[in-house]
Order: structure tokens, then sequence, then C-alpha cells
């Protein structure tokens, strides 16, 4: 294993190059035009790492380097405190400073965005300095007004009737000069950005977190595809640039436990048994549609508990809103009613760990206990206690029409899960 660190400037760069004992085998400086980089480090002998501070020039020095079959790590250059509070610096230390702490193991590591994500994160900047470019233009042409003392009349200065107003309004040659010139520039930049739209919203069509994401109200294709690329959560819940992180698929979203309560509309009349087995048919054709788990369950008058892991890419919104709909339109035809029947939103906390889960399990079977509708929690038609007390699914299904997704948990109640 060769261990290479590189100091990275526009024109030139240092690299230092260390055996696995740690001594250092060569030391020289290149020129950084691609030919240059990949004729040396197409030949350094492999498996080598390769360290490189994240400094101004270090997308191009990746995407040079990709390729090449180096193990690339991307160096925080304010948190590697030998280069960042080094006294004497200059480049030819920085890249054997560098090349010593990859072979101890120290340096200080930023995470390297694969090309999807990168290309991703150029698109969505370009847009935000065309937005802003287009807001400097129009504040210009504020100045304009503003300097002449011109009170717009009306409020959308930038719509039609505004610019028709800016075209009649009486101003200096050189302040028409510049109006005139800020509100070219601002058609241009417009018509940028209606193009960069487009591509933002196909882009997005073609995203699955993308799209997940827009289900959230408030978020639209733009702030959809910032989160997925700029934001680490939002690569963990993506799941696909890397196989660092294709196993972890929507960790927040999906493939996790959630325990849930939907409570129903204070306006409407309390379930019944007819109400409750309506609302376990809708559990079962939830489950055919949507691919979750329900694991604990219980049904009572006016709000229902259950245990649901949702599976990849079914989210617990997409899974609880396909229960949610599914019941509303049963019960409603069977009162002949109409109208909204759960609250609009849903309680959900996810259980970490077997102790958690444990816990929540036994809440959900003493809930008609502690509300008082029976003494003993066997004694509840609706819950999936008498499953967990050794009744088979067969005889639960014949009971109540719902039976559960039987998992198996580790014994240590400390277990994430």
């Amino acid at each position: 294993m060769l261990y290479l660190g590189v100091d990275v400037h526009k024109r030139s760069c240092w690299v230092t190059v260390l055996g696995a004992d740690g001594q250092e085998v060569e030391q020289r400086k290149l020129s950084m035009d691609r030919a240059t980089l990949i004729g040396y480090f197409s030949k350094v002998p492999k498996p080598a790492k390769l360290a490189v501070e994240a400094t101004f020039n270090w997308y191009y020095f990746l995407n040079v380097m990709e390729p090449l079959g180096l193990e690339l790590h991307l160096v925080h250059p304010q948190k590697t405190k030998a280069i960042a509070s080094a006294r004497i610096k200059h480049d030819k230390l920085d890249s054997r400073v560098l090349a010593r702490l990859l072979h101890a193991g120290f340096i200080a590591e930023a995470w390297i965005a694969p090309q999807p994500v990168r290309e991703l994160r150029q698109l969505l900047r370009h847009r935000t300095r065309t937005v802003r470019g287009a807001t400097r233009a129009k504040n210009s042409a504020h100045g304009v007004l503003n300097r002449e003392g011109v009170e717009a009349p009306i409020e959308a200065l930038f719509g039609p009737k505004g610019r028709a107003f800016l075209e009649e309004v009486k101003l200096r040659d050189l302040d028409r000069w510049e109006g005139d010139d800020q509100l070219e520039r601002l058609d241009l930049l417009e018509k940028q950005i209606g193009e960069l739209d487009r591509e933002i919203r196909q882009r997005g069509r073609a995203h699955r977190a993308a799209q997940a994401l827009e289900t959230i109200p408030g978020i639209g294709p733009f702030i959809a595809l910032l989160l997925v690329a700029e934001s680490f959560l939002a690569i963990l819940l993506t799941a696909s640039y890397s196989s660092a992180v294709s196993k972890l698929r929507r960790p927040f979203l999906s493939d996790r436990y959630f325990f849930i309560t939907v409570r129903l509309l204070k306006r409407r009349a309390k379930s019944g048994e007819p109400d409750s087995a309506l609302l376990a048919r809708a559990f079962n054709r939830a489950r055919a549609l949507r691919a979750f788990y329900l694991t604990a369950w219980v049904f009572l008058p006016d709000h229902w508990h259950a245990i649901c892991a949702p599976t990849y890419p079914v989210t617990i919104s997409l899974a609880m809103k396909s229960v949610k709909q599914s019941s509303m339109s049963a019960i409603n035809r069977r009162r002949g009613a109409g109208g909204e029947l759960w609250q609009p939103r849903f309680f959900d906390r996810s259980l970490r760990t077997v102790k958690e889960y444990n816990e929540k399990v036994e809440y959900i079977h003493m809930n008609p206990v502690r509300s008082g509708l029976v003494s003993h929690p066997q004694d509840w038609k609706w819950s999936s206690y008498n499953e967990y007390a050794g009744v088979s699914a067969a005889e639960q299904k014949s009971r109540c029409g719902l039976i559960i997704d039987r998992v198996r948990m580790p014994s240590d109640p400390r277990t994430r899960i």
C-alpha cells in the first residue's frame, strides 16, 4: 500500500509518496494540466490511498483522479490541525504532512459527493446564482425610481401592468438607459430561470427520493432536489449513490418500526364493532397495496394504535394515508355519512431499541384496560394481545379479521432496531 499526499493549487501541485512502512518514496512537483496528472497518477502502483485538501480546485482534481483506481480521501483543511495551525507552511511540507497523516489514519476526512450529486449541486447552485442576479436587476430598477423620487402605483412592478408603468414613467436620459438595461437583463435571467426550472422538474421526476420529499407540504421540486444534493441526511434517505450508503434504504421514513396513533375527529360518533371490522379490512387492503408490516395494534372507540414497519420505497406517511382513506370511505358508507373521519395528521414515533419496542407493545395491549373498557387485555376483541399470548393466526383471523406479521426481536433490550 502506498500513501500519497497532494497539495493542490491552480497551476501546480506537490506530491509526496510514502511506502507501507511510512518511509518517503518520492516527492515531486507536477503541473495541474490533465495530461500530466493522468500520466503520473495512472502509473502509481495499486493499491494506493491519496489524500487531498478540500481547496478551491479539488473538484477538477478529483474528476481527473476518480477513473484511475486510487482510493481517494478528501481532507477537511480547518480540522486537520497539523496543517491549519502550522507556523511554517509551504506546499512541499503540506503534501508531506498529508501523506503522513493518511498513513497514520489521522486525517479529518470530508465526504466526497459522488458525481451525480455533484452535478445536482452544480445545477441548483447555478439556479441560485441566476435568481440572485434577477433580484439584483429588480433592486437596481427600484433604485432608479427611488433616485427620481417616483413611487410606483402598483405593487407588482415587474408584471404586465408594472412594465407598462415603467415604460411610460418620465425619467432622465441616463436613468432611462439604466432602467431599460436592468429590465433587459431581468428578461434574460427570467428566461434562464425558466429553463433551469424545467431541468430541475425533469430530474426531480426521475429521482425517487425527490418525489417522496415533494409529498411533504411546502416542499417543491427545487427544495426536494436541494435536500437530496446538499443535505447528508437526505443522501442517507436516497441511499442510491454509493455502496457505503446503498444499504441504508431511507432509514428515517422506511424500513424501521413506527408507533402510530390516529384519533377520531371530535365531531364524529365513536366507533363501534362494525366500524372496527371495517378498519381491520382497511388495514388488510392497505397492506396488500402498500408493502408494510403490522406487528401490534389496538382499536378503541375514539382512537387506535399500531406498530408498523413500511418497506422501501413505501413511507410511513403513504402507508397511513392508505389505511385512513380506505377506512374512512368504508365507515362513511356504512353510516350513510360523508366528510373526514380521522384527524388530519397522525402521531408517529420511530422505535430505536428492542426495549422501546417492547414497551410500546405493552402500552398498546394494556390500552383497553387503562381506558376502563375491560378488566383484562385478553377480553378486548380488537387487539393483537391474544396473538402475543399464543392464539393461532387462524383463530385470530376468524375472531377479528386482522392478524399481525410475526417478527423475532433480539434478546438484548439494548439492541438497536
